[in-house]
This record gives C-alpha cells, sequence and structure tokens, in this order.
C-alpha cells in the first residue's frame, strides 16, 4: 500500500512538472522575437497581439461551452451574445452579468464560469508579471536571458520556478479562503452547497471577478461578516500582484528587511487610496467604516457589492469613477491603468512643480522610459474611455453619467453597475450593439495597459542621436 501511494505521489509530480514546463515553455514562445521560435498560426504576431489573441481563443472556447443546452435551464436559452458577453466578463474577471450567475446558468454552467475566471485571472497575472519585468527592456534576441537576469536567476530553471511559485501561491490562497468560507456556510447549507459557495467565492475574489452564487451579490450576505471580509482580503491580495506577494511572503527570509521600488510603490499607493476613498464615503456618505472601507478597497477592483450601487449618493457614484479608473496593481488580477502608472503621473507633476529634472522615490531614480509609458497609458485609456462613452449614449441615448460609470468600469474591469433595476447589470437593458460594445471595452480595458506596454517595451530603440533643442510655450 504504502509503495502504491509513493507510485501515485510520484505520478502526481511527474504530471505537474509536464505542465509547469509546457507552461514555461508557452511564456518563453508568448514573450521570444526570436523568428527560429515563432510557430503555429501566431507566427507572424508581435508578443504583444500573441496575447491578445490567446485571450481571444479562451473567451470564443468559453462562448461555445456556454451556449452548450447542458449550461443553461431548458426555460432560459442564452443568446450568442449575451454568452459572449459572460464569457469576456468571466475571463476578464470584471463582473458585470447580462444573466443571473445563480439563476440563469445550471452547476455544469457555473464550473464553466469558474474555469474561464480562473484560466483569466491567473493566466493574466503570470503574462502581466512577466510584461512588468520586461517593460522598459528592450526585447532582444533571447528574452529568456533577460527575464532570469530580471529576476536574478541563475539558471534557466529560475523561469520554471516562477511559473510554479505563482501558480502554487494562487491555488494556496484561493484554498484558503474557500475554507474559510465553506466553514463559515457550513451550518447553513447543505455540505455540498456550502463547498460550492466557499470554492466559488475564493477563486472570484482572488481574481477579482465579482462573480457570485447569490442573485443580489453580497447585499444579502451582511450576517456573514467573515466571509465579506475573506473575500475583501483575497480580492485586495489579488490586485497587488504576484511579485508583491511574492515579496510579502518570503520578505522575513532575506538577510536587508526592505522591499524593493516597486513593491513599496504598489503597497503605499493602495494603502492611500483606500484611506483617501474610506474617508471620502464615510464623510460624504450615509455609511458605516466597513461600508466605506470595502466600496474603496473592493469597489476599485471588482464587482462584489454589499450595497446597491445604483442606489449610492450621486457623489458616492461620482468618486468611485477615477477609483475604479486607477485599478489595481502590475501583475495583478485587477484591471485599470494601474496603480503604479497613477503613481508614477504624480510624481512626476509634483517633480515638475518643483522645478525637478527627474523623479526620486525611495532614494532611486526612475527612468524618463518609465514615465513615459505611463502617460501614454493613462492618455490611450482616457481616449478610448471617452470614445466607447460617447458611442454607447448615441447608441443607447441614457443618462450620459451612468453610461460613463458602467463603462468605467468595463474598462477598468471591476464589474459594479447602477443596474438594471434588478439583479442584473445595467448593460442588460442594451442592445445588441451597446452589448457588444461594452464587451469590446472589457476586452481592451483588461489587455490594453500590458500590450501598450509590451508593444512600448518591443519597440523602444536607444538612439544616440541628439537633435537641435525645440522650444514651445506652454501653459
Amino acid at each position: 500500500m504504502h509503495d502504491k501511494s509513493n507510485q501515485n505521489a510520484k505520478m502526481v509530480e511527474n504530471f505537474l512538472g509536464e505542465l509547469m514546463k509546457s507552461t514555461e515553455e508557452s511564456i518563453n514562445d508568448l514573450f521570444t522575437s526570436r523568428k527560429d521560435a515563432r510557430k503555429g498560426a501566431l507566427a507572424n504576431l508581435t508578443p504583444a497581439l500573441r496575447l491578445v489573441a490567446a485571450f481571444a481563443i479562451i473567451i470564443s472556447t468559453g462562448t461555445l461551452l456556454l451556449l452548450i443546452p447542458w449550461a443553461v435551464p431548458t426555460d432560459q436559452p442564452l443568446s450568442l451574445v449575451d454568452a459572449l458577453f459572460t464569457a469576456t466578463s468571466a475571463v476578464c474577471v470584471t463582473g458585470l452579468i447580462v444573466r443571473d450567475t445563480a439563476m440563469a446558468f445550471t452547476p455544469f454552467g457555473q464550473v464553466i464560469i469558474l474555469l474561464l475566471i480562473q484560466v483569466g485571472g491567473l493566466g493574466y497575472m503570470i503574462m502581466a508579471s512577466m510584461a512588468a519585468i520586461l517593460l522598459g527592456r528592450r526585447i532582444g534576441v533571447s528574452d529568456k536571458v533577460a527575464i532570469r537576469q530580471a529576476l536574478n536567476l541563475d539558471t534557466g530553471e529560475g523561469m520554471l520556478k516562477f511559473v510554479r511559485n505563482a501558480v502554487l501561491v494562487t491555488l494556496s490562497l484561493e484554498f484558503i479562503g474557500a475554507i474559510i468560507i465553506t466553514a463559515t456556510y457550513w451550518g447553513d447549507h447543505s455540505p455540498g452547497r456550502a463547498i460550492v459557495l466557499g470554492v466559488f467565492h475564493a477563486i472570484s475574489g482572488f481574481n477579482n471577478a465579482g462573480f457570485c452564487l447569490f442573485s443580489d451579490n453580497l447585499m444579502s450576505q451582511g450576517n456573514h461578516t467573515l466571509v465579506v471580509a475573506t473575500i475583501s482580503f483575497l480580492a485586495i491580495l489579488g490586485g497587488l500582484g504576484y511579485m508583491v506577494i511574492h515579496e510579502l511572503l518570503y520578505w522575513h527570509k532575506k538577510e536587508r528587511k526592505k522591499l524593493s521600488v516597486h513593491a513599496r510603490l504598489v503597497l503605499i499607493t493602495t494603502s492611500a487610496l483606500v484611506v483617501i476613498g474610506a474617508l471620502v464615503f464615510y464623510f460624504t456618505a450615509d455609511m458605516d467604516w466597513g461600508q466605506a472601507l470595502f466600496l474603496s478597497a473592493v469597489g476599485r477592483t471588482s464587482g462584489f457589492n454589499i450595497q446597491d450601487t445604483g442606489a449610492l449618493a450621486p457623489r458616492v457614484q461620482f468618486f468611485m469613477t477615477p477609483l475604479m479608473f486607477i485599478g489595481a496593481s502590475p501583475g495583478g488580477t485587477g484591471g485599470g491603468i494601474k496603480t503604479t502608472t497613477f503613481a508614477i503621473m504624480c510624481l512626476a507633476i509634483w517633480a515638475t512643480l518643483r522645478g525637478r529634472n527627474e523623479i526620486v522615490v525611495f532614494r532611486r531614480h526612475l527612468s524618463q522610459n518609465i514615465i513615459y509609458k505611463s502617460l501614454i497609458i493613462f492618455l490611450i485609456m482616457s481616449v478610448f474611455l471617452v470614445v466607447f462613452t460617447l458611442l454607447l449614449e448615441i447608441m443607447e441615448n441614457l443618462d450620459v453619467g451612468k453610461i460613463l460609470f458602467e463603462m468605467t468600469s468595463a474598462f477598468g474591469t471591476v464589474g459594479l453597475s447602477m443596474g438594471d433595476g434588478g439583479n442584473l447589470s445595467m448593460s442588460a437593458l442594451f442592445s445588441t450593439s451597446g452589448k457588444l460594445l461594452v464587451t469590446a471595452a472589457m476586452f481592451f480595458g483588461r489587455l490594453g495597459p500590458i500590450t501598450i506596454g509590451l508593444a512600448a517595451a518591443l519597440y523602444t530603440r536607444n538612439s544616440h542621436m541628439k537633435y537641435p533643442e525645440g522650444k514651445v510655450s506652454i501653459g
């Protein structure tokens, strides 16, 4: 019996090893620029476009799976547009819904949604972490060498270790969250139902997806404080990004108890946004501290809500818009332009007002390339948000404030919505063209920042040629 157990354990270990190896090869192929390594249908695409194509394939597959009759009740057929919208919202971990996840999908359909959330969240987190490492670095002959150097890895095994640790940390945190939520629901539901609720909401929480197996999201779960707190904590961790989580987990093992500039900037910016948001909500709206903290911390990155968003004071809805636009951190499961992008822009403004030529943070100066790329991401995302909002307002002829909120939620892959008057997102009221536009916004909002960053990193060229300075008046 003991030998058989060892044999089974060895088989599982070999399987995981092969899985991680194939994942590593996929990442290498995604980021490589060598012609001899380009294979298959994605051969002629840049690394950025290959990432976009990969997510498009996952969404298409999810759409087809949701159209299977077993995925929905027989009396509630799912249209192609609604299936595409739901699959995109799941893969892009947004949380906007046009069909009630709890009632309009069978257990089979809910499993499909959960798998799409996990694949979309985990896959993006790993790819975004790699992109963050490569950001600002010219992709040369061997990107694997560049990644090893950025991670301070001695051998190629370091890449495999990076991917394996990211997967293990994610699954471990989700497992712990699932245990806590399951234990909380154990007395209120059957054991099977409690386990389903625990697993689904732990995965949805860590990935900042906002999908819920309760029709009113978490509004009826106020008596389960531990459930709400666990989901909130998972969402915050997921929004920090794997690189920061990794540093925090192994911080005590370092000889120098000092976090990297990236980790400190992420933690300080995230904390500042949460505190400022909570203070604004508490003093300007009828909220207690718990509600204010939840909306400020979780509402910025995921679609979970413990209050009716449409019933919130207009000032709260107005202030939530820029918070959703900022979103989570690089390499995290949330969307938005990212906390570091926002922080760098604030630091650039402060440095300019003080007459400084460079940005210094934690006694380290930031390169001009990082500043330019942050500005590019902000401007491109802002322009697309404005254009998409105007197009949607023209299509639907609804209140432009509500349209802007819905579109910002889609671009930031947040999932909060003014609602359709029931339990669905406002997008459920839109026409087919309106739903497709919101679908496109979720897709671009999820992949836009990382795609722009990768494209900028790929086409950055160092030039020694200097041109005469031109004088332009501003202000």
